[in-house]
Parts: structure tokens; C-alpha cells; sequence
């Protein structure tokens, strides 16, 4: 099944869901969605497999939102009550001040324009636009928020936001035995990092953003390379000696 071209609208087959449901409920990601007891794509993109998790590879930076997804968003515009925020969909996302922690009527985050924030989607209707928060059901931010200080933010493919995302796959820890790092990831392509000095963070993004093409088993390799780069060191293979 994996490796199939989907369309939206398309459905993967009856049978298939029946078995998962039995065995080991499906985890459905980018590009699908479960309705009616079908599970359908709802955009063009190549149908992955991994254990029971199911989602399509989209080499597209086009984002729909979902419910629960987790994005870096850049806020555009500022009201009494709320923000405005670029997440990268059709329509503008809306956050309410008081979604924030800590955040009451007369104490609001003091977020402007330009600010990246880390947040959850909590409505995702094509009739309205999609909402965000960035708390918790007990208020808390656990991580979300205002990512103010320093750092750098890029747009990527969502095929290769959604695979570093994957705990299995290593790139991150890889170049973490390197260089240290602070990483963001959101659902809808974008990226934020730091690094001590502009030039580890410039390589991190470039590693990331040319890492679409490597296939998982030259991705040490392809990081190692990287790495050497960056250092200095000369990846070329020393030439024979004469005799």
C-alpha cells in the first residue's frame, strides 16, 4: 500500500481500515483524514507507512490546517483582544490574548508585529478561520508560546517538516552530537533554530533544507559530511602516494 499516489477525495480501501481498526488503530497524519469510517485524502501526495501511522509525503509548502496540528506562526496584525497570525494556510489564523499563559484582561502578552509564536490549531473549519491557543487545558503554555529571543526561522516542504518530526528518524540527534542547538518544528513547514554562532545555525538550515533528497540510509553520512564542512575539515579522499 505504501508508495501509492493519492488524490483528494481518494480512499484507502475499506479493508485495509477494517484490519487496522481490529488490530492496531491507525494513526492518520499530513494530507489524511478519517471520516465515516474511510480513511481519505484530503491532497495530492505519496501515501508513507510506518507501523500503524499512515500520512502522505506533499512536496508542497500549501498548509491546511487539522485540528491538534502544532505550527510557528508569524504574527500580522494586532486588535484590542486578539492577533493575527500567518501560519501559512488560505486564510490568516486568529489567536486570542488570553490563550497565552498567564495572559488575564489586564495583563496581555506583549507580542507584536513580526513576533513568531508556537501554537496549537483548536478550529479547523473551511467556513471560518483557523483558531489557535497557546495553552493547555490546565493553562499552561508546556512549551508554546512567543519565540522572541534570537534564532532564525525558514519555510521547508511539509514532507520534510513531518519527517524530522518522526521520533525515528535521526538527522536532528545526528547533528546534535555536534553542534548544540535549540529546534522548533511546526506541522505546517516552518522552522525555527538557534545555534551559538550564525554560521552553525546557516549550516543547520542548509543541512535541513538538503536533506529532502537523502534517503534515510546516507543520512549519517550525508550529516557527517556536513559537519566536516563546516568545521573545515576536508571530506576528499587523500590520494595515493608514489612510490
Amino acid at each position: 500500500m505504501s508508495g501509492r499516489i493519492l488524490l483528494p477525495g481518494d480512499h484507502i480501501p475499506e479493508t485495509a481500515v477494517a484490519e487496522g481498526a481490529q488490530k492496531d488503530p491507525r494513526i492518520v497524519g499530513c494530507g489524511i483524514i478519517r471520516k465515516d469510517n474511510f480513511v481519505t485524502a484530503n491532497r495530492p501526495g505519496l501515501l508513507r507507512e510506518e507501523g500503524n501511522k499512515q500520512w502522505l509525503r506533499v512536496s508542497s509548502r500549501k498548509y491546511w490546517p487539522q485540528t491538534g496540528d502544532l505550527v510557528l506562526g508569524i504574527i500580522t496584525a494586532k486588535s484590542t483582544d486578539s492577533y493575527k497570525v500567518d501560519i501559512g494556510s488560505a486564510e490568516p489564523a486568529n489567536i486570542s490574548m488570553l490563550n497565552f499563559e498567564g495572559a488575564t484582561k489586564r495583563n496581555k502578552p506583549t507580542l507584536k508585529e513580526g513576533d513568531l509564536i508556537y501554537a496549537r490549531v483548536i478550529i479547523a473549519n473551511k467556513h471560518l478561520e483557523p483558531e489557535l491557543t497557546c495553552v493547555d487545558e490546565e493553562n499552561r503554555a508546556r512549551g508554546l508560546g512567543g519565540l522572541t529571543e534570537g534564532g532564525y526561522n525558514f519555510v521547508v516542504p511539509l514532507d520534510v517538516a513531518h519527517r524530522l518530526l518522526f521520533p525515528q528518524y535521526p538527522m536532528l540527534n545526528l547533528i546534535g552530537k555536534d553542534i548544540k542547538f535549540e529546534i522548533t518544528i511546526g506541522v505546517n513547514g516552518r522552522i525555527w533554530v538557534n545555534a551559538p554562532t550564525p554560521k552553525e545555525i546557516l549550516a543547520i538550515r542548509k543541512m535541513i533544507l538538503e536533506s529532502e533528497n537523502v534517503d534515510l540510509k546516507d543520512i549519517k553520512a550525508f550529516v557527517d559530511r556536513s559537519v566536516a564542512v563546516l568545521k573545515g575539515v576536508s571530506t576528499a579522499a587523500p590520494e595515493p602516494m608514489e612510490e
